[in-house]
Parts: C-alpha cells; structure tokens; sequence
C-alpha cells in the first residue's frame, strides 16, 4: 500500500525543488520530481516495519520505494504539466527543460508519450534508490550497533 505521507512528503519537496530552480534559471526541469521521488523512498522506508535485515523485507521496502516514487510523479505530472503548457503558451516559447529541442520535431501523441514518460520513470527510479539507500543505511546502523 502506498505511504500517503510519504508521497505528501516526496511531491512538496519536487514543488520547492523545481521552484527554486524555475527562479533561478527561469525554466522548468524533471529534477524536482526525481529530487521528490528519492525524498519519498527515503520517507517510506523510515516508514517501514521491517528492519531490512532480511532479503525479502529489503525487497518489499524497495517495491514499496518504486511504487511511492511512482505516486510521486504522477502527482507532480498532475502539477507541472498544466504549469508548463502554460508558461510555454504566455512566454512564446518552451518551459519545459528537456523538451524545448523535442517539440518542434515530434508529432503531438509522440510528445504526450515522451512527457509521461519523463515525469513519471525519473520519480519511480529515484524513489527505487531512496528506499535502497535507507535500506542500506537502516542494515548498517543496525549491523554496527549489534555486530
């Protein structure tokens, strides 16, 4: 089951990530979902019961990673897509970091595709690597303090 809190957690982060960035560089990016998505792996396997000192509990707490991450980018697709058409219809030009070279060379159904493929596998894989890394980090600490 998907930890809410966690996915709460992950997508504000990604909103104040990619605001940053957009005042910086003026631009939107895909880094705030990924940056969102490892902060809510992070978030659900501090949320764990499990310890992640067995294989199987290590696994589970890494699909529930992928699963958080994934939640996490479709939330912030359901942000940052309407934001962006936007910006790229006010400014006259594309908002949207990756894809100002892609939109003039696609097709409109190519493009959809590539722009939900971007918002949402970025997210999946870095809450995959959120929830190793605290996985990891969780087995060390354990292991030091009984080993």
């Amino acid at each position: 089951m998907t930890r809410w809190r966690a996915v709460a957690v992950g997508v504000t982060v990604a909103v104040l990530t990619e605001s940053v960035g957009y005042v910086l560089t003026g631009r939107l990016s895909l880094f705030g979902g990924a940056f969102g998505g490892l902060v809510a792996g992070w978030v659900m396997s501090s949320e764990s019961d499990d310890d992640g000192r067995s294989g199987a509990g290590r696994a589970a707490t890494v699909n529930r990673g992928a699963g958080v991450g994934l939640a996490v980018g479709v939330a912030w697709g359901v942000v940052l897509a309407p934001v962006a058409v936007y910006l790229s219809l006010a400014t006259g030009e594309v908002a949207l970091s990756p894809y100002e070279h892609v939109v003039r060379t696609v097709g409109l159904g190519m493009l959809a595709a590539l722009l939900a493929f971007g918002l949402t596998v970025p997210p999946l894989v870095s809450g995959v690597l959120g929830a190793t890394f605290r996985t990891v980090y969780t087995a060390t600490k354990t292991n030091r303090r009984h080993g």
